[in-house]
């Protein structure tokens, strides 16, 4: 299955290296703004790790309902 298929971006775009830069930093972007890892409210390693992989978590759910939406 090709995940582009359905994309309103052309193909020459994609095949930067730098594209699938942006798409990483997409990420840490939405955990940023969205998610709260921009000012972490807790102390300690363990927590702060805790609440990354949550908001990491979140993201991963919000873009396999986008992507199951695009798929039906």
């Amino acid at each position: 299955m090709d995940v582009w298929a359905d994309s309103m971006i052309d193909a020459r775009t994609i095949q930067w290296p730098g594209y699938a830069i942006k798409r990483i930093e997409q990420v840490f972007v939405w955990g940023k703004t969205v998610g709260r890892i921009w000012q972490a409210m807790y102390r300690g390693l363990k927590q702060v790790d805790q609440l990354f992989l949550l908001t990491q978590a979140a993201y991963n759910l919000i873009r396999m309902r986008t992507l199951a939406a695009r798929a039906a």
